[in-house]
């Protein structure tokens, strides 16, 4: 991620940082339907501060008293941050909710609905971001949103889809090539962000002595885990690497397709408002795919942000252009010698995604000690690559 391209390269930016504090990225969810006031799950609002939506989740049935499988989220929010964001809870009496309350949890409003609310079930997030330590120049701010506004943002997969290491993306393309040595030494590369303990449990694993490994191992490092008291048993390195549950290999072999993705948009930056014959277009928002048979025809639509080009989400059905962006397609794949096939192998279809998503609602005000940036972005679109244009210090950006 740090070394991919600005779309707004020639104009400076503010510099500073983000997530100082909490309060200082505040997320609202904007869910996608509305709520018909009467069912068995009870929709609650729920404003959480420094934790994960997991730990949010084990919290509420924790203090509830119910089944994990009793509760629904529409997305997983990022744990360094203000977020607004819904639960549906199943068969819960509305006066047990005052149990919820806490410094990490604050209930916010409460509704009901018929069914249960599901993964990608929101329309988009509302983002209210402060940016501290800039060099406090709006206007660069703003000019630097008019012209993402105009011509729309990159559409990368942000640091935070490739893990805490910065690296998924690797444990997955090892997943598919099934090199499972490669996959082992990624696994448990030391990172300058680890924690001692889990640095600790690291260097016990390269020494091979795999029980202190697995014994200093934090728990929440499941798959890291489960490859170490296979290996404390004698096991070969390729039945380890398969005990690892299906969800976990499925992330890192996601990542790698996200990576594989930034690197066609790198590609097609210069020209990111630009349809050619052959390219395969996203119309707006409804996300049909088509192929563009006169690229010139096309063009007026694609200026007033109606449609966009798109890239590959590789997967073994994914369907593919013609010409010129099939040639760049193929050649990721020669270059990373991957068969797409492979992904058949975790049920990955593959899809397209528009090279490009729009802001709304864009706003900047200077505070008193921060640049406050606001605006509305579709589910599945990175705020972190909003402020990167607008930053131009990617180190800051948070994982």
């Amino acid at each position: 991620m740090h070394s991919l391209p600005f779309l707004t390269s020639g104009l400076p930016g503010i510099g500073g940082n983000i997530k100082t504090l909490a309060e200082d990225f505040v997320v609202e969810e904007q869910l996608l339907f509305p709520l018909s006031g009467q069912g068995e799950h009870l929709y609650v609002q729920i404003e959480k501060t420094n934790i994960t939506t997991m730990e949010a989740v084990r919290i509420i049935c924790k203090r509830l008293g119910i089944a994990k499988s009793a509760v629904g989220y529409a997305g997983q929010k990022d744990a360094r941050a203000v977020t607004k964001q819904y639960f549906s809870l199943y068969n819960v009496d509305e006066s047990s909710l005052s149990k919820l309350e806490g410094k990490s949890l604050r209930v916010l409003d409460v509704d009901r609905h018929d069914k249960k609310l599901k993964l990608g079930q929101i329309r988009g997030n509302f983002f209210s971001i402060n940016v501290h330590g800039s060099d406090g120049n709006v206007e660069n701010a703003r000019k630097i949103l008019q012209r993402l506004e105009k011509n729309g943002v990159p559409n990368y997969f942000g640091l935070q889809r490739f893990g805490n290491g910065g690296n998924s993306h690797l444990l997955g393309k090892y997943l598919l090539l099934t090199q499972y040595d490669a996959f082992a030494e990624t696994l448990f590369c030391v990172h300058s962000n680890d924690r001692q303990k889990l640095t600790t449990a690291k260097q016990f694993f390269a020494s091979g002595n795999y029980k202190e490994a697995y014994r200093t191992m934090p728990g929440s490092f499941e798959a890291e885990k489960v490859v170490l008291s296979n290996l404390a048993r004698g096991k070969d390195m390729k039945y380890c690497v398969e005990r690892i549950p299906r969800k976990i290999k499925y992330f890192f072999v996601c990542a790698y397709q996200s990576y594989l993705f930034n690197r066609s948009l790198v590609q097609r930056l210069p020209q990111i408002d630009i349809l050619f014959t052959g390219d395969l277009a996203m119309l707006h928002p409804s996300r049909s795919v088509f192929l563009v048979e006169d690229g010139e025809k096309e063009q007026t639509r694609c200026l007033r942000n109606e449609i966009s080009p798109t890239g590959p989400m590789y997967g073994y059905k994914m369907i593919c252009p013609l010409e010129r962006q099939r040639a760049v397609e193929d050649q990721i794949l020669r270059e990373e010698n991957l068969d797409v096939q492979l992904f058949r192998n975790y049920k990955i279809k593959g899809e397209r995604r528009s090279y490009r998503f729009f802001i709304v609602d864009a706003q900047v005000n200077e505070t008193l000690n921060a640049i406050n940036v606001k605006f509305f972005l579709r589910k599945g679109c990175y705020a972190t690559v909003v402020l990167r244009e607008i930053m131009k210090v990617n180190s800051n950006i948070p994982e």
